[in-house]
């Protein structure tokens, strides 16, 4: 009688176990539905023949990092707008968040690169994210890690 009381916790403890698994390995696993939809990256200056039409098309490139309160994210890249990207990266956020209206937009950027990182808060319970913003991926993946020592969870380009 006493081992099957004791055995009765482990169907929740593994429902817990599964669904904190899900929540730190989903975002890892999942490729942003952007990329599939996003133009293809502009060609540089030197490779294309029409390098001023390039060179415009550069111009004129957002991308976005969401994140919600339960870790979950989002990001959009190679937009035409500003609010394109930022509604792009809230909808793929939400698509994965468990908190409902909890996506924000923590980072935009125009032909820039941004990283966002993540931590938890062991004494408040909660995720806090920091972004930083380059002109490489190497440059603010660098930069937000030296403001936000934490996990990195994307890095996107515009």
């Amino acid at each position: 009688m006493r081992s099957a009381a004791r055995l009765s916790h482990l169907p929740r403890l593994l429902v817990l176990t599964l669904s904190v698994a899900l929540a730190f390995a989903a975002p890892l696993f999942l490729a942003s539905p952007s990329s599939a939809t996003a133009s293809a990256p502009a060609a540089s200056a030197s490779d294309t023949p029409g390098a001023s039409v390039a060179a415009e098309r550069r111009a004129n490139q957002f991308g976005a990092i969401a994140v919600a309160k339960d870790a979950a994210w989002g990001s959009a890249w190679n937009y035409g707008t500003k609010a394109k990207a930022k509604r792009r990266a809230l909808k793929h956020c939400k698509q994965y968040s468990t908190m409902r209206g909890s996506c924000r937009v923590i980072v935009t950027v125009k032909n820039k690169c941004a990283a966002a990182y993540r931590k938890q808060n062991q004494r408040l319970g909660k995720w806090v994210f920091k972004s930083a913003t380059g002109a490489t991926k190497k440059a603010a993946k660098r930069k937000a890690n030296k403001k936000f020592h934490g996990d990195l969870v994307t890095v996107i380009c515009a």
